[in-house]
């Protein structure tokens, strides 16, 4: 046993003998066996070295003036009067958040700053609490009630989450609040709170619709530096697949606002912001699309042309998504494998689920998560481009070469047939994604889950919803893991 300074703790008739002292009191063992005079084993003595030394004290303590008073004093400095029950039950509810829901999202970032005084005057509803703080917090109790399936603690989340909706409600009044960091970041953490524990129906588009526009009001220039950056790449995802959903063309597929990720992180998941570029040109596609529906003014030639513009630039955004592929398949890093469905514990689609589509009997095993993620990103964008050229002009053998091995083979009807096919086929893929993403998904982040749930939902639809074989066989799955994480804001429409 070690003491102060190395010493040990044992008599000192011990220590002068040179043997082990078994530091019983009042007396050794040793000792009493011996005869011999014993003082008995030394007392511990606690030395608070970061106390400041009065001047001209000596900076070396000895252990002989350590007295009992001395260390009672010291431990009554450093205790606490009283720790709250209420402190340990924030940092559980934050902890787990952190865990399973916010890893590296800006929410996280946001977390490090925060002290925990301020977590608990938010818990505490004072009236000096944040607004930030509020909604974090909020978000954490409600999302940890929910998973545990608590009422009680779901229900104390949703009063803060009232009191601090009340005060964005109140901030956004403000013409110049897109300047605050406090706002931005508030509006992120509604949007989460929405797509994974809704509110209320499409409420998760209507925050992404906000923040949107607070991040036009912004402007690019401001997210060029290294902190606003890692926030700009947590939001990116959630406001493209937003776009996709309502149909509406996104800032971000301007130039000014791509160039941000190219400047900043030219390196970095490059597959990735090739993708999601391809997805916000989209968004703009569709759009324009959907206006010249609307629009019966113009004489059939003028809708003609408009269709076949729009086709063309469908067919250069297939090219693309080939190129990727083709690339993508090429990086050894982003090899995978099949197994069998049934000894992935996975029951296969029926026979006869669709007559011109194979059904799957094997599932994907990736090297890594953000694989798979990259190939049901894929496998969406793909989907969506295919959906605009079925309802546009036929897709030329140029860009779907019949005896290309990396995509798949259509059967010999029209057009339309072969993109319904791709689009099918591009929905078992992703199909053949999920069960390696259901048993390693924890370890996903909020940007990855969010891509994630939206593929599966894309490719449900194609397949033909709750309707379908294959709708259903999804549904069946998903409720097999209905205590997971699942953005079930998503599925709102």
């Amino acid at each position: 046993m070690v003491n102060i300074a190395g010493r040990s703790r044992g008599c000192s008739t011990c220590r002068r003998r040179r043997v082990k002292c078994d530091e019983n009191r009042p007396i050794c063992n040793r000792c009493e066996r011996c005869g011999f005079e014993c003082s008995g084993a030394k007392d511990i003595a606690f030395i608070n070295q970061g106390k400041i030394l009065k001047s001209g004290q000596s900076g070396k303590y000895k252990a002989s003036s350590i007295t009992r008073d001395i260390e009672d004093r010291v431990w009554r400095d450093n205790m606490p009067a009283s720790v709250s029950l209420q402190a340990f039950e924030i940092q559980v509810y934050i902890c787990y958040t952190r865990k399973y829901l916010l890893r590296n999202s800006p929410i996280d970032l946001a977390l490090e700053e925060f002290q925990p005084d301020d977590l608990q005057m938010a818990a505490e509803n004072l009236g000096g609490a944040r607004m930030l703080h509020r909604a974090i917090l909020s978000l954490s109790i409600i999302f940890f009630g929910n998973q545990h399936r608590n009422s009680s603690i779901r229900n104390h989340g949703y009063a803060l989450h009232g009191v601090a909706l009340n005060q964005l409600n109140d901030a956004l009044s403000d013409p110049q609040c897109y300047i605050r960091d406090d706002v931005f970041l508030s509006v992120i953490t509604m949007i989460l709170l929405e797509c994974f524990v809704p509110t209320g129906r499409r409420y998760y588009l209507n925050h992404i619709m906000g923040l949107e526009k607070l991040l036009e009001l912004r402007g690019p220039t401001q997210h060029h530096s290294p902190r606003y950056f890692q926030i700009f790449k947590g939001i990116r995802r959630m406001i493209i697949l937003a776009s996709l959903s309502m149909r509406k063309p996104s800032i971000l597929a301007r130039e000014e606002w791509k160039n941000i990720t190219r400047s900043n992180d030219p390196d970095e998941n490059t597959e990735e912001q090739y993708l999601l570029n391809i997805l916000a040109d989209y968004t703009v596609l569709i759009a324009e699309y959907d206006m010249g529906k609307v629009n019966c003014k113009q004489s059939t030639g003028d809708i003609a042309i408009e269709r076949e513009k729009i086709n063309q630039r469908a067919l250069d955004l297939l090219e693309q998504l080939y190129s990727w592929k083709r690339w993508w398949d090429s990086e050894d890093r982003n090899f995978h494998f099949e197994i069998t469905a049934e000894s992935a514990g996975i029951r296969v689609l029926p026979e006869g689920f669709e007559s011109n589509v194979v059904t799957f009997a094997t599932v994907f095993i990736f090297p890594n998560l953000f694989a798979a993620t990259m190939l049901m990103l894929y496998n969406t964008t793909l989907i969506y481009v295919l959906q605009i050229l079925s309802s546009s002009q036929p897709l030329t053998n140029k860009y779907c070469p019949k005896d290309d091995p990396e995509h798949p083979k259509f059967p010999q009807n029209d057009q339309n047939d072969k993109y319904a096919s791709a689009e099918k086929h591009a929905a078992l893929e992703i199909y053949r994604c999920v069960p390696y993403y259901l048993d390693q998904k924890w370890r996903l982040d909020v940007g990855s889950l969010t891509i994630a749930h939206l593929a599966v939902r894309t490719a449900w639809m194609t397949l033909g919803g709750s309707g379908s074989r294959g709708g259903g066989w999804m549904t069946d799955l998903l409720k097999t893991k209905s205590s997971e994480v699942f953005a079930r804001g998503l599925w709102a429409d």
